[in-house]
């Protein structure tokens, strides 16, 4: 009898094979025919498919040709009949087989045996080919739904859905579906038992059915049939645990499982749960499939995952799909994990395969909880802790890992792990440690270590939520002392001590057992912070050595984390700068939650978070506002409504302590928030006012006792008053009520407090009550009591502008009094009625007294006329916006009532109302102009004595409170006019960047730069030529800090609003993207990035319009170090990112080294020889360099290659003409050089590479071939070819780059040894230099002998000349002031060493001035001798033709021929220079000291020796009318600003138009004969500092010290005697040709 036998295909049985059944010659080849018959005889004998030969012909046609048969019902049919006889041979046959007991080789079993293998092998080709038909059909359907979509909706679309494809597929289904089900009934068959003589025999049948299933399995389809899905996965289970005796079943599955999983993306669930369907199928190996699923993926090495991660997105998801088949694994079958871990350890080396290690990191994880989850049910497993640990710690080595993504896996895993308690307190301190070291790291990665210290503070607070160090260090020495004396009891198997503490700390999983926790509670409760005194103490249970030693561990490791966190505050604060909204609102959490544990050091860091309700994210303020609500909202809310309302203003209050501006604005805001959400009540705001006057009343009384409480009481006052001020703000109604308590606690607070603060917030509570549309103190229609409310409340806030109660220390009296004045402008109609007559006694008293004034009164004084002057500004702005908007509403009230004809209507048909507009505009500025006029303004008679004041650097020196107060009032009067702005701006810059004397506070330059930033609002075409000078303040330097994070911030506001045009200076501002300063860096960073994203006209990134004076000044102007150069520039060049902008940068780059050229014989001729890319020529000529203590020259001029081949020329030439030292030069040119290669050739290291670029810097070889002598710049140029070269490049290519490689080397070697000897020829001639140097120096020495020795003659003869001339003169007080100026006037200066064409002495000045002129002008003279040396410098500005390059000076320490004299020299040396000045690309302003001042005022021989060195040195080049680029390329004056002295007070250049004119007249002054020079007087800006302040001149009172000047009126106590010490005086003398001028 012939047995079927599997074949390997169907094919096969064509094939003729003895004891075989076969099929070679069939005598049916019809398909349905052979199909039909087939049929009817299966149903006749279920064993006739191997006994008949005909039958079995017939099947095996009627299977080959499937797809041949047009009826899908007869291939059911034929299947139907198979399966049937396959499960009665499978069932009853073998059943009856088993009865019997035959023997394996019997020929029933044998016939059976054959039976089970065709039919199955018949079954599985049908099978196959109904998984084709099914996608056939699928594809089918699909195409016809969407030709349906297409034609129409309705019925044709349903129509079409209902077509017979749908069915067809349904029906392939259920014919996989019975076939299925059959070989489930076959495989649960006793086969072994039965037809079987070894499990080996069953392996094809195995194979067979496995591989039938796996291709079922294939169809994404098959997820949706249950049924069918079910018998699969029971195929596949069956076959791995019942037959695991076939060393190949598990083989089977395990391949076509992987099979599966590498295509389906279904195929990882479909592996897993089949993997933990045989784990709990009870048999001898439960975790045999699931280790052979991960044998599978470890079948692939790690270099493999790699190569297919790296070939594309196809090869990239088999990978994504192995590493979920681990991750799915570990969570569901962890053990199997825990025994493959050993190999997929080697797994984590994947280089490309990110993937696999983040899922790796999912699988340690999973580990972990699986060990903490043994370890409970098996303590003291000691290999099982080992596991654990070795695990906790490759996770966290993992948070180092290159991938941000995995590195975030790390974070969420330890996540998970910490809020299930299955984290141990023996790694919570390195855990931290690793999460703080994340946050520098991406938003992701930042992110989700944010997240994780957030839930290790949730999870690890085990006293009572706080997490305070203290009380952590005050538990631990608790518990310590207890343990002492206790007797251990937890000794380990091997006698060690504390390994029982050790395993019942794991066993718990670092939580505390129910016992453990009650004792803990009772040793902590009486210590905690918020711990209520009155509560009865917990009961104390007595604690074994180990709950001890337990409690003692958990403690200590939360110690570990405690001090962990302190010391990442400044880490997480920094988070709050993120550019992820994700990131800033985990650090806003982690912030609060810390806030709230109390852990050490968070205050500043919450307060911080504050700020962030400012953001332009929605989200994080919602974040920001929920966290502050959070921290004012108590635990547990009492009952009454006054209890709640004072539990929230209790929890307010600690946060109104230690504010600076930025936080008060924050807070206030937050409060804003809270009032508008209704998390804070309205009535809060009543609630608080009266909780204040409780509090002040108190105060009253504890400030009679003088006890230590008052202070206290007056602490928290102040912090209650600034609450209330707040929400009164936002919450005027509620408080309105309560107008005439306020104005009583104003009262006690000023007079009996004496409280500066209380002060300043209750009169900012009045002027908010009294603002409309409360208007709570107006008088008008007011009922009487109300009306005394208003007329005390003025009383009071005009006695804070009088008296002395409140203390000058700590500006405390500014602040109030500053307050009392915006309330006084909000409560009372006229105010500038009220405040005239005050402003007159102030200047009144000022001048009274015989000239002699305190420096409280005037500092007072005009502190008031500067808030008068803003609040007076404001007050015709509102009236102005008033108008317009009672105007606004008219209009849209009559549009909305459909109203014609009115005047609206005229205005608009006429076209009035523009005109209109445009007269209150004009009456705005009007009124806004009136305010400084003479003899009309408010504060018109004190702008003279501010202006007077800011230029005496010796008065703002003596008293910083003076300096601010004059500043202050300065900047505030400057943004009244236009022309006092223009006249001042000089002395307003001289101050603000710190160039004279006077070196202010750093609050008070900071309040300067805010100010800088209103006047440019205010008077833009004033203020924009000189905010050239605020880059000045962008200076790195210690203590400067604070300054130029301020001008940062106002320089990004007037940049990016256009305001300002900073070409030609923003290398300043590049130079902080490397400053010391953190704050500032980030500053400068987000300005970049700001012009980075804001394009400029024609596309180009601003940027870049930037960067050629950035190199410039980096590497010729004011060279930075290297390493600092390299990150600024790296940072720079990183926002070119377009490849037309970069390759434009490289061919600028390149073309700019042409230009920078030595004197080597190969440079020489590199310079001389014209390249591909030459550029233009120029006229512009040499560039003087900076000195190093100023800002480098316009960069006009070096923002093209154009002037940069004259400028090294020039500098060439000037180094071989350098009177002696030309060796020197010739060095020192060589070294700027060659650091100006080097740094070009680094910019061009950082840009890009592109191919384009590459060439273009080929072709421009010999513009950079006479740098290649360097070392350094060879190398980088190497490394440009090299990366050309690598990679996949064209051969054309590589062969221009290899040549371009020879040709680098050839000149490198060439142009090495040219400089090497150029270098050694250079250190010759400087060493002779050297010689001839300390030759001349010494005839020198003997010279200034001689002319000292001189000097030291004439200054005893010039003293005793005129101290007989003034004895002679005087009388009076006049007669002693000059006595005064008498001594203190310097030394002059011999004649011998004055210049051609000026005055001997100062002394020969001063007698002859005395002798001729009668008493009131010899009084004048010696007044200006004795004022310091403060002058204003003007450089040249744009349009004003010959008058640009003079120089104006305001010397009012000199006669009139003295500054003749200088107007002379200015012309002179317009002489001299007048043929430079064509050639001149860039000039320079002449030096102050060294040219123009005449007189001895600044030190007498000083200035004199500063005149005869500009005589004799080269003088500095003036601009006429042809300066480059815009205003903002002005520079101040080089190194011979500083010729004079260190002491001298040099003022800034201006710019002004005004100016100009006033160099016209001094230059048509010196072009005057001698004697009529003598007799014409100065102009007014020259004659005095400042202009006259109500016919009174300014000068320090050296009487100040020893008299206490009692001032006029009354009401003004702290002025006279009683004022208290007088540290500073000002004498105020008549000015004879006031009225003239």
């Amino acid at each position: 009898m012939a047995v079927f036998k599997i074949p390997r295909k169907l094919e096969d049985l064509e094939k003729e094979k003895p004891g075989q059944l076969c099929a070679p010659d069939p005598s049916c080849n019809d398909p349905e025919e052979a199909c039909e018959r087939c049929i009817t005889k299966l149903e006749q004998a279920p064993l006739g498919l191997v006994n008949d030969q005909e039958t079995f012909e017939c099947a095996y046609v009627a299977v080959r040709d499937l797809a041949k048969v047009q009826a899908p019902e007869l291939v059911k049919q034929l299947a139907v009949s198979m399966c049937k006889n396959l499960h009665t041979v499978a069932a009853s046959g073998l059943q009856e087989l088993g009865e019997h007991q035959y023997e394996k080789g019997n020929p029933a079993v044998v016939e059976h045996l054959s039976a089970v293998h065709a039919y199955t092998f018949f079954l599985s080709q049908i099978m196959q080919h109904s998984q084709a038909s099914v996608v056939e059909a699928v594809k089918a359907d699909a195409l016809n739904k969407g030709a349906a979509g297409k034609k129409g909706r309705g019925k044709a679309k349903g129509a079409a859905a209902d077509d017979g494809d749908g069915g067809a597929a349904e029906l392939w289904y259920d014919i996989s579906g019975r076939i299925a089900r059959v070989l489930v009934s076959l495989l649960r068959a006793d086969l072994d038992g039965v037809l079987y003589r070894v499990p080996t025999e069953k392996s094809s049948l195995l194979n067979l059915v496995v591989q039938a299933v796996g291709r079922c399995l294939g169809d994404p389809g098959v997820l949706k049939q249950t049924k069918l899905l079910g018998c699969c996965h029971e195929v596949l289970l069956l076959t791995a645990t019942k037959h695991p005796n076939c060393t190949d079943a598990i083989e089977f599955v395990s391949s076509g499982l992987a099979s599966l999983w590498k295509t389906h993306d279904h195929g990882v669930a479909v592996a897993v749960d089949l993997a933990v369907a045989a784990a709990k199928a009870g048999c001898s190996a439960p975790t045999r499939l699931g280790k052979a699923l991960v044998g599978k993926f470890c079948e692939v090495s790690p270099e493999e995952y790699d190569e297919a991660s790296k070939r594309g997105e196809r090869d990239i998801a088999p990978v994504r799909r192995a590493g979920q088949l681990l991750a799915s694994m570990a969570e569901k079958l962890p053990e199997v994990i825990h025994d493959k871990m050993s190999q997929l350890v080697n797994y984590l080396g994947c280089q490309s395969a990110d993937t696999i290690r983040k899922h790796l990191v999912d699988c340690m994880g999973a580990l972990t909880r699986y060990y903490m989850g043994r370890q409970a049910n098996e303590a003291g497993n000691l290999a099982l802790l080992t596991s654990r640990t070795n695990v906790a710690a490759m996770l966290l080595a993992r948070a180092n890992d290159k991938n941000a993504h995995v590195r975030k896996a790390v974070m969420n895993n330890i996540m998970e792990l910490v809020e299930g308690r299955m984290w141990g307190h023996d790694i919570l301190e390195r855990t931290a440690e690793v999460a703080i070291s994340r946050l520098e790291d991406s938003s992701l990665v930042a992110g989700a270590a944010l997240e994780l210290l957030t839930r290790m503070v949730e999870c690890y607070s085990s006293l009572g939520g706080k997490l305070a160090e203290g009380l952590l260090m005050e538990n631990v020495s608790k518990l310590e002392a207890q343990l002492e004396g206790m007797e251990p009891d937890d000794v380990g198997p091997d006698g060690e001590e504390g390994a029982g503490a050790n395993a019942a700390m794991w066993d718990q999983g670092g939580a505390l057992d129910a016992a453990a926790t009650q004792a803990q509670a009772s040793i902590i409760e009486p210590t905690q912070v918020d711990g209520d005194a009155a509560a009865p103490a917990a009961k104390r249970i007595d604690l074994t050595y180990s709950q001890i030693k337990l409690l003692l561990a958990i403690l200590n490791a939360e110690l570990g984390l405690a001090r962990q966190l302190t010391a990442a505050l400044p880490e997480v604060e920094a988070q709050l700068a993120s550019d992820s909204a994700g990131v800033v609102e985990s650090a806003i959490k982690l912030l609060t939650l810390l806030r709230r544990v109390q852990l050490e050091g968070v205050e500043d860091a919450w307060r911080r978070v504050w700020h962030m309700v400012f953001s332009n994210s929605e989200k994080v303020r919602n974040t920001v506002s929920d966290a502050f609500n959070t921290m004012i909202s108590p635990e547990t809310e009492p009952k009454d409504k006054v209890g709640r309302l004072r539990e929230r203003i209790n929890r307010l209050l600690p946060m109104m302590g230690g504010l600076d501006q930025r936080d008060t604005q924050a807070l206030e805001e937050l409060l804003r928030l809270a009032l508008q959400r209704g998390d804070i009540a309205a009535d809060t705001a009543r609630q608080a006012v009266k909780y204040l006057h409780m509090h002040i009343q108190k105060a009253g009384v504890l400030e009679k006792t003088g006890c230590d409480e008052f202070v206290k009481a007056c602490s928290e006052t102040r912090r209650l008053s600034l609450l209330c001020a707040m929400l009164t703000r936002h919450a005027p109604d509620e408080v309105v009520v309560e107008a005439g308590m306020v104005v009583g606690m104003l009262k006690t607070a000023h007079v009996v407090l004496k409280d500066a603060v209380l002060v300043r917030d209750l009169a900012a509570i009045l002027g908010e009550l009294a603002a409309p549309p409360h208007r709570a103190l107006h008088e008008r229609g007011a009922p009487p009591g109300q009306s005394l409310v208003f007329s005390d409340a003025l009383a009071n806030l005009y006695s804070v502008l009088l008296s002395s109660y409140l203390p000058e220390a700590g500006g405390g009296w500014a602040a109030a009094a500053q307050a009392a004045i915006g309330a006084i402008y909000t409560i009372f109609p006229n105010p500038h009625v009220l405040l005239e007559p005050l402003l007159k006694e102030l200047a009144e008293m000022i001048g009274a007294s015989s000239g002699h004034c305190s420096a409280v009164l005037l500092t007072r004084a005009v502190f008031i006329v500067g808030c008068v002057a803003t609040q007076q500004l404001a007050l015709v702005d509102k009236l102005a916006k008033q108008v317009r908007k009672e105007r606004t509403d008219r209009e849209k009230a009559a549009a909305a009532g459909g109203q014609k004809g009115g005047e609206d209507d005229m205005d608009a048909q006429l076209g009035t109302g523009q005109a209109r507009d445009a007269a209150l505009d004009a009456l705005q500025e009007e009124l806004e102009a009136v305010l400084l006029r003479p003899g009309a303004g408010l504060v018109a008679d004190w702008g003279g004595l501010v202006s007077g004041l800011c230029h005496r650097p010796d008065l703002l020196a003596a008293d910083v409170a003076l300096a601010a107060a004059a500043l202050g009032a300065l900047c505030k009067l400057m943004a009244l006019d236009g022309a006092y702005c223009e006249a001042n701006c000089s002395v307003f810059f001289t101050r603000l960047t710190g160039r004279g004397n006077v070196k202010l506070p750093t609050d008070v330059r900071c309040s300067m730069l805010v100010a800088l930033g209103d006047l440019g609002r205010r008077h833009p075409n004033v203020v924009e030529p000189w905010t050239v000078r605020m880059f000045e303040c962008l200076r790195d330097e210690p203590g400067e800090e604070e300054v130029a994070r301020t001008c940062l911030r106002i320089l990004a506001h007037l940049i990016l609003s256009d305001m300002t045009k900073p070409k030609g200076h923003m290398a300043q501002v590049a130079r902080c993207l490397v400053a010391r300063d953190p704050a500032a860096k980030h500053l400068a960073l987000q300005l970049f990035n700001s012009l980075a994203a804001k394009q400029a006209k024609g596309g180009k990134n601003q940027v870049m319009q930037y960067l050629p004076e950035i190199i410039s000044d980096a590497t010729r102007g004011q060279p930075m170090a290297e390493q600092d150069f390299k990150a600024m520039m790296q940072r720079l060049l990183g926002y070119i990112k377009q490849d037309k902008l970069t390759e434009q940068i490289k061919v600028r780059l390149v073309e700019r080294m042409e230009n920078v050229v030595v004197g080597t014989p190969t440079a020489a001729a590199a310079a001389a020889a014209p390249s591909d890319a030459q550029p233009a020529p120029s006229t512009a000529a040499s560039q003087p360099a900076a000195s190093a203590s100023q800002p480098a020259a316009s960069a006009a001029a070096m923002s093209t290659g154009a002037g940069e081949a004259a400028d090294s020329a020039a500098a060439g030439t000037a180094a071989s003409d350098g009177g002696g030292s030309g060796g020197g030069c010739s060095a020192a040119h060589m070294e700027a050089a060659v650091r100006e290669w080097r740094g070009i050739a680094a910019c061009l290291d950082m840009v890009p590479y592109s191919e384009k670029g590459l060439r273009m810097i080929m072709e421009r070889f010999k513009c950079y071939k006479h740098t290649l002598g360097d070392e350094q710049v060879y190398r980088i140029f190497k490394g440009i070819a090299e990366h050309g070269r690598k990679g996949n490049r064209s051969p054309e290519l590589k062969q221009e780059v290899a040549e371009y490689e020879s040709r680098l080397e050839e000149a490198h070697n060439t142009l090495r040894e040219e400089q090497m000897a150029y270098m050694a020829k250079v250190e010759a001639e400087r060493a002779a230099a050297e010689a001839d140097a300390s030759a001349a120096a010494a005839d020198a020495n003997k010279v200034e002998e001689a002319a000292a020795a001189a000097a030291a003659a004439g200054a005893e003869e010039t003293e005793a000349a005129g101290a007989e001339s003034a004895a002679g003169g005087q009388e009076g007080d006049l007669a002693q002031m000059e006595e005064e100026d008498e001594e203190s006037a310097p030394s002059p200066v011999p004649v011998a060493q004055a210049a051609p064409g000026q005055q001997s002495t100062a002394g020969d000045k001063r007698g002859g001035a005395a002798a001729d002129a009668g008493q009131e002008e010899s009084e004048d003279e010696g007044e200006e001798e004795d004022e310091d040396d403060d002058r204003t410098e003007a450089p040249a500005s744009e349009g004003e033709g010959e008058e640009e390059g003079e120089e104006y000076a305001d010397c009012d320490d000199g006669d009139e021929e003295g500054e003749d004299a200088m107007d002379m020299d200015v012309d002179m040396e317009d002489t001299e220079w007048q043929e430079v000045r064509e050639t001149s690309a860039v000039s320079t302003p002449p030096s102050r000291r060294g040219s123009a001042l005449a007189s001895g005022a600044g030190g007498g021989g000083r200035a004199a020796a500063g005149r005869h060195d500009s005589a004799t040195s080269a003088p500095t080049p003036l601009a006429h009318g042809a300066a480059a680029g815009t205003p903002m390329a002005i520079t101040p004056a080089p190194g011979g600003a500083s010729d004079g002295g260190d002491d001298g007070d040099d003022m800034a250049w201006s710019p002004a138009p005004a100016i100009a004119a006033s160099l016209a007249a001094a230059a048509g002054a010196a072009a005057a004969p001698p004697q009529q020079q003598q007799r014409q007087p100065a102009p007014p800006a020259q004659q005095e500092n400042v202009a006259p302040f109500g016919g009174f001149r300014i000068k320090p009172d050296p009487e100040a010290q020893l008299q206490q000047q009692q001032g006029p009126l009354g009401p003004m106590p702290g002025f006279g005697a009683g004022g208290g010490s007088v540290v500073l005086g000002v004498r105020i003398k008549p000015d004879p040709d006031a009225r003239a001028r």
